[in-house]
Order: C-alpha cells, then structure tokens, then sequence
C-alpha cells in the first residue's frame, strides 16, 4: 500500500509520460526522469503485482487486483499492460478472483470512459485465446455487454457486433455453443445492434 500510493501521489507523472516535459513545475516529475531507477522501481512494482496475480492464494490476487486497478485509474504509466493484466483475471480458475476482476474492470469503465476502446480490445484478444473455458468466455463477454451506448457511440457499436459475430462463428467451429455463452451473445448483440446502423 505504501509503494502505492507512493507512485500515485508522489513519483509517477500524471498524463502520457510521452507526453510530459521535464521542465514541468512539479519536483516528483523531474525526478522520474533524472532518476532512471524511480523508473525501474515502478517496473518492478508492476512485475511483482503479475506474480501476485498468479498466486494459489486467493487474498492475495484480489488484493493485488485492487492495486491494479487504482494504478490504471489513477495514470497512463504502463496503463495498457494493467488493463491487460485486469483483463486477462476474467479467465482465472477461481470464481471469486474472476469475479473481482470483472467488477473492477466495469468499474474502471464507468469512470474512464476513454479507455473505452483499450478495454474492448484487449477484451477481444483476450476472447480468441485457445483453450479459455465457457465460464472464462462468458466473464469477458459479459464484461462487453456491461457498456452502455448510444447514438454517439456508433463505431463502438458496430465494433461489438463484428466481435460478437466473429466469437459466435469460431465458437460453433468448436462444436455448439453452451446456452450461457449463447445468451450472453444474444444479450450484447441486442443491446449493440440499435446503436450500429452500419453492420
């Protein structure tokens, strides 16, 4: 908690770090990139969160998924390898960690909605990996139909129902579709298609 809390509020830049100059007023940015092990440390720290992610204890997953989430909430820092990190929890063995992973997911969602299309992405390749259970499967579609749209929202949309398509074609490649997968298709396709004129 302290290291982060520590990269939160003190050491880390906020916004793209591409996009940060090392004139900025604050010290903590100046720091970060005078100091290449400030940089190190966070690599480290995020290294270290995946291991806990693996763990056979279930405690120690759901605690590191609550740190996961709060660092992709809080910055841009590495953001793409949390969210993929947050995502690919939507497949662990263990009910209660999938569980969290997708409540944390929906909730990073709602409060970043510009993450919209990361968190679709990575949900899509998360989706087309070889050898996920139906329970895997059906964690991360039901993450997809958590978004809520609207006519603003068209490319979206029309996203949604190209991947819903495409997973139902390979899932009845595999042999037929179990009728919780089934249903949670045919839940994200009536709740994209309205707002997809183009598909």
């Amino acid at each position: 908690d302290l290291l982060k809390e520590l990269f939160i509020e003190d050491i880390i830049p906020k916004g793209n770090l591409d996009d940060v100059k090392t004139d900025s007023k604050s010290k903590a940015t100046s720091v970060w990139f005078t100091e290449p092990k400030f940089t190190l440390l966070y690599e480290k720290f995020i290294n270290n969160l995946d291991v806990m992610l693996k763990d056979t204890i279930t405690a120690t997953k759901q605690k590191a998924l609550v740190v996961v989430h709060e660092l992709a909430s809080a910055r841009m820092a590495h953001r793409l390898r949390l969210l993929q990190m947050l995502v690919n929890k939507l497949g662990d063995p263990e009910r209660r960690v999938a569980s969290a992973a997708l409540h944390r997911l929906r909730l990073l969602s709602r409060s970043h909605s510009e993450l919209a299309e990361s968190l679709v992405e990575e949900t899509e390749r998360y989706l087309h990996r070889v050898g996920l259970a139906d329970r895997a499967l059906q964690y991360g579609l039901c993450f997809l139909n958590h978004f809520v749209l609207s006519a603003k929202h068209a490319t979206l949309a029309e996203r949604l129902v190209r991947i819903y398509c495409a997973f139902f074609r390979a899932a009845a490649k595999r042999g037929e579709p179990s009728r919780r997968l089934l249903a949670a298709l045919l839940c994200g396709l009536r709740r994209a298609l309205p707002y997809a004129p183009r598909t």
